[in-house]
């Protein structure tokens, strides 16, 4: 017995470095939080369910960034800010992630009056394998044999939640509009790595870098409203300015313009989601920092059995709340060791270095090679390369397996 304690605690104090350590309660909170928002947005939407185009193209991001904006502005009088290192992310830079933002926001948008929410919800997961793919190409980033299983289980856990769903229940699917969701994952992707790489890159301050990708993200509803009408089919471009009036007082009056309306509490659920969304993105930019996008998604995806289980208390999702099953139980334990397995090792740079050190407080230097460095990788004589979707086996100096995509 004292001899499995020592080797629990050897084996604790080899990998609850402070980097892993903030790591760690990094993905506690996010889950905590990314939970209670799951419910706060239900709770917001419920109530804005005949004005969601409005809410998620104009509001959404408004109060983004008025609540980043308000911190980031106290961070610039009280001399906080690292401007040295804020500078280094060009304005093309945040105009293009607020664009990715924009754009993902639009497609998952429009198509949703015409998709089953579980068909969504499962299409939503085919993220996680592109993202990996789009870290090998853009960001050098290789994988280990433990990288590939935690993304299997995790994408294994949320098909096995969903099996309920699909049992006694004609679901049927728009192809077309289908297509559409679909495309929301291309700049959805491309949001994420860009993000991973310039928090690698540079000490950025995160509430000022969210502030300006707020700003842009709104620019980009505003000049693509008109596109979102056809979200609704009772919307036309002459009844929508009477549509986008009756949103406004419903969200910040509380008044019931149309049937079927339930204004009441809309600016208190919305407040409430909002300051819950600004933490959870604040964690998303740390776990992107001192972690990677691939595993802040499997996280993620730990909340999805989390809200099934809040959700089955009407107190907490109202008329929303549907009983927690057996699938939601095995998915959650399936989850959670994927996110174990993913996590056993830390990703490596194109050079096998680990993006993070488990010898001291510091983060390693993330090497992000250009496409001549990586073309050079690619053709040296000494190394035995296969395809680029290949798999192979290498030996490391404990003569442990290491599993690369390259």
């Amino acid at each position: 017995m004292t001899y499995i304690i020592s080797n629990l605690r050897q084996v604790w104090n080899r990998n609850m470095t402070p980097t892993n350590s903030r790591l760690s309660i990094y993905v506690f909170l996010l889950l905590f939080l990314t939970s209670i928002d799951y419910i706060l947005n239900v709770r917001w939407i419920t109530c804005m369910k005949n004005y969601t185009v409005i809410s998620g193209s104009i509001l959404f991001p408004l109060f983004g960034f008025i609540f980043f904006f308000i911190p980031t502005f106290y961070l610039h009088l009280t001399k906080k800010l690292n401007k040295t290192e804020n500078n280094k992310v060009t304005r093309n830079d945040m105009i293009a992630m607020g664009s990715f933002d924009g754009l993902n926001a639009l497609l998952a948008t429009i198509p949703i009056p015409y998709l089953n929410l579980v068909v969504m919800s499962i299409v939503d997961k085919i993220n996680l394998p592109l993202i990996a793919l789009a870290s090998f190409y853009w960001l050098g980033r290789r994988y280990k044999l433990s990288h590939y299983l935690g993304i299997f289980l995790t994408l294994y856990g949320i098909l096995v939640s969903f099996i309920p769903y699909f049992m006694g229940n004609n679901i049927k699917c728009h192809i077309g509009w289908l297509f559409v969701y679909i495309s929301n994952i291309i700049p959805a992707t491309a949001s994420f790595v860009y993000k991973e790489k310039k928090l690698k890159e540079f000490k950025v301050d995160v509430w000022w870098m969210n502030c300006y990708i707020c700003w842009y993200q709104l620019l980009i509803g505003c000049v693509f409203l008109p596109i979102s009408i056809f979200a609704d089919p009772n919307l036309t471009f002459s009844n929508f300015p009477q549509h986008m009036s009756d949103a406004f007082k419903c969200q910040f009056a509380g008044i019931n313009s149309n049937p079927g309306d339930q204004c009441q509490y809309a600016f208190l659920w919305f407040v409430l989601f909002n300051l819950i969304s600004i933490f959870a993105n604040i964690l998303l930019f740390l776990i992107l920092r001192e972690g990677s996008a691939v595993l802040f998604l499997i996280i993620k995806t730990l909340k999805t059995p989390i809200t099934s289980y809040l959700a089955s208390f009407s107190v907490l999702a109202g008329r929303s709340a549907s009983p927690l099953t057996v699938a939601d139980w095995y998915a959650f334990v399936m989850l959670i060791v994927a996110a174990i397995v993913y996590n056993h090792n830390s990703e490596m740079d194109i050079y096998g270095n680990p993006i993070r050190n488990n010898q001291n407080d510091e983060t390693l230097p993330i090497h992000i090679p250009s496409d001549e460095t990586i073309t050079n990788y690619y053709d040296d004589d000494a190394l035995s390369l296969h395809s680029p979707l290949s798999v192979h086996t290498q030996s490391s100096d404990d003569d442990s397996k290491s599993i690369q995509l390259l």
